[in-house]
């Protein structure tokens, strides 16, 4: 019976020094975690790397982020753990970077060899026209096709110099490698052509 007794103390005192051990973790975890949601740093694990080609810069003004800390501190959450959820977010984010970068690519690749030329043109036109803030919106090859066709209308149409009587047709015979400039740089020589006769 004393063994029974002696055996049964034994586990109580085990289990009791497991409780206080765990309690003195849980202690030690609570003490090093931050004090406030806006103690918690805003940053990413430092094994985190985006795909080849791929940048990702990560935008500490998010709001979602100041929630994030703040659901954080409610909850506990140790700063590694914090870090890690932010690594989640940013690998969803670089994700959709990636499928937009390679949209764009095959976008590009449908305009044929010359295609980042042409977008390049267009852009720079956009950019010319003080229409720059248009430029995220040229996303798919059918755009730029259209931009092209908008640009040739100015370029033939729109371009040349203005006389006295009436618009003069653009005279591209007195412009060296007409045929060969872009659209952004037909509608500069014909400008500067116009300006050099004025004078």
């Amino acid at each position: 019976m004393a063994r029974k007794t002696k055996s049964k103390g034994a586990d109580l005192a085990s289990e009791f020094n497991q409780m206080a051990t765990r309690i003195a973790a849980d202690d030690v975890r609570k003490g090093s975690l931050p004090q406030t949601a806006e103690a918690y740093k805003v940053e990413l694990p430092a094994d985190f790397k985006p795909p080849a080609g791929i940048e990702f810069k990560l935008d500490t003004s998010n709001p979602a982020l100041g929630q994030l800390k703040a659901v954080a501190h409610k909850h506990g959450l140790t700063q590694d753990a914090v870090n890690e959820l932010i690594g989640v977010y940013a690998g969803a984010e670089v994700g959709t970077e990636a499928r937009i970068k390679t949209a764009a690519a095959t976008e590009v690749t449908k305009l044929g060899p010359s295609g980042p030329a042409r977008v390049d043109a267009v852009t720079r036109f956009m950019d010319g026209s003080d229409l720059g803030v248009l430029k995220s919106t040229l996303v798919t090859a059918a755009q730029v096709e259209a931009w092209e066709r908008h640009i040739t209308k100015l370029t033939n149409q729109g371009g040349a110099s203005f006389s006295q009587q009436h618009r003069a047709a653009p005279e591209t015979n007195a412009i060296p490698n007409y045929d060969k400039m872009t659209f952004a740089q037909r509608r500069q020589a014909q400008d500067e052509l116009a300006a050099r006769r004025r004078a």
